[in-house]
Order: C-alpha cells, then structure tokens, then sequence
C-alpha cells in the first residue's frame, strides 16, 4: 500500500524473476497528490509472468517518459504495461515494447485510464494489446477501442542493446509533448 505523493523516479531495473519490473498494489493518490512514475527504464525477460510496469487498485498515476521492455515470452502474462482497476491514470511519452511477443499494453478497466498519448506501443507478437475484454492487434484498433493515442506511434524503438534502453529510431525523435 502506498498513499500520496509516491514518486518512483530514474531507475534502470532489471529483472528476470516473477513480475519484474515496478509493480505497484493499492497505491492511493489524489487529484492533487498524484502518484507519479517518470523516467525509468525497465527491462524484464524470463519464460514467467512479468510486467514492466504493473498498476493493481491504484488511482490518480501519471506515468510519464518511461521505457518498458518485456522480453519474457509468456504469452498472456508478459506485458510492458498492465492495468487491472484502478482510476485516473494518465499515460504519456512512453514506450511500452514487448520484444517476447506478448501485449505491450494490457489494460482489463478501460475506464481507469484517462489520458493515453504520444506513446510507442510496439510488440513482435500478433497482438499489440488487450483492451477491455480482448487482444487489438494494431494501433488503429486500439485507437478505436480506446479513443485515445490519435498521437500515439507503433514502430520498433530499436534500443541501443539489450540493457541499453535508449531508442535509436529516427522514427520517435521528437514523438513526445511538453508537459507541464
């Protein structure tokens, strides 16, 4: 459980055990007391369940300017964003990459997420997300599901290496928004 004002800030994680990544349970923000989880890089591999960055029961999350490579070949549980309840999270400037084939966004609470853009979603399986209640297997069907990412881009981030989760595609240069 975590309240107010949680900031999980310039990480470089990697892992290769159950779940990986940052996973946060509970994590009770406000509309003036936000969660925030900016500027991380996080890589999860295995053959297991792992997740980049997983939000279970949390509200009000900006997750902002971050990098999630799952490269865990689970096929259903290996996902660079999962959300499951929760509400008011905002998504933006990401890149969520899922080089083991699964989802590179898992979201079973559409109404949780309220702002979704100018992110990468890229995965090497055959769909790119699940949306509600089941996969989408391309950008354009998650822009329909959700409504959101008109800004959003699909396009292989091309990391520097395997741990090195800087994008080297001319593609997202310049991709993301100001924010304030």
């Amino acid at each position: 459980n975590c309240k107010n004002d949680l900031r999980i800030q310039n990480n470089r994680i990697s892992s290769v055990s159950y779940y990986g990544g940052i996973y946060l349970y509970s994590c009770k923000g406000t509309s003036s007391k936000k969660i925030l989880v900016a500027n991380n890089f996080t890589l999860c591999g295995g053959t297991s369940s792992a997740f980049g960055l997983n939000t279970e029961y949390c509200d009000y999350v900006q997750v902002f300017h971050n990098t999630f490579n799952v490269t865990s070949t689970h096929a259903t549980n290996g996902t660079a964003y999962s959300n499951y309840n929760g509400s008011y999270i905002d998504l933006r400037n990401n890149i969520f990459t899922n080089s083991g084939g699964g989802y590179a966004l898992y979201n079973s609470t559409p109404a949780a997420v309220i702002s979704s853009d100018y992110n990468d979603f890229y995965t090497t399986g055959n769909n790119l997300a699940y949306w509600n209640t089941s996969g989408v297997s391309d950008l354009s069907a998650l822009r329909a599901a959700s409504g959101m990412d008109n800004n959003s881009r699909s396009v292989n981030p091309v990391f520097v290496s395997g741990t090195d989760l800087h994008a080297t595609s001319p593609f997202l240069d310049n991709a993301g928004t100001p924010l304030a």
